[in-house]
């Protein structure tokens, strides 16, 4: 289980900020401070929530949703940060586990001023992928169980803004987001 996976333009104002996570929790997800100004961001809602950033959005940019071995057999050049940092320190235990929470992934697609919640496990009993229209526009997302591999694209093949994240935390942040739920149509 991955948790979230969104990846941030840093530049605003032309000046790219230096995020650092502060350990601090808001709405059960992690917030992260920029070093200029030392504002706190929340991490799914995508703007700061304190300090003089306060208000500010972070625009978020295409990713990719795979496995390690699949990312690394596509880019095999590839760094990777190591556990081993000097500090004595377990980082593979989750400090959160102990939280009473569904761990069901799912991806957020924003388009326009609407969002909606496809749960990777519902994209997973769609073979051949979902069509969907979310404000006006023709969004498909594919998913691949096994690789763990999501695209979402418009009609175009553009990619669509979007992140994956725990499905119950988007829910607390994105409160009014329809769910989509997998219907298999009957013949």
């Amino acid at each position: 289980m991955c948790g979230s996976g969104v990846v941030y333009d840093p530049v605003f104002d032309g000046e790219r900020l230096l995020f650092g996570v502060s350990g601090l929790l808001f709405q059960r997800n992690v917030l992260m401070y920029d070093r200029k100004t030392h504002s706190l961001w929340s991490q799914l809602g995508v703007q700061a929530v304190t300090g003089p950033m306060a208000g500010r959005r972070l625009d978020v940019l295409p990713m990719t949703h795979t496995t390690w071995g699949e990312w690394k057999r596509r880019h095999p050049r590839t760094l990777v940060l190591s556990f081993e940092t000097g500090y004595r320190r377990d980082y593979r235990r989750d400090p959160y586990s102990d939280m009473n929470r569904r761990r069901r992934e799912a991806v957020a697609v924003f388009v326009g001023s609407e969002i909606r919640l496809y749960p990777l496990r519902e994209l997973a009993r769609a073979d051949g992928g979902v069509a969907d229209r979310i404000d006006g526009l023709s969004v498909q997302l594919h998913y691949e169980e096994k690789e763990r591999a999501l695209r979402v694209e418009n009609e175009d093949g553009e990619r669509v803004r979007h992140f994956v994240a725990f499905l119950a935390d988007l829910e607390v942040f994105y409160p009014e987001a329809e769910v989509y739920s997998f219907q298999k149509e009957s013949r």
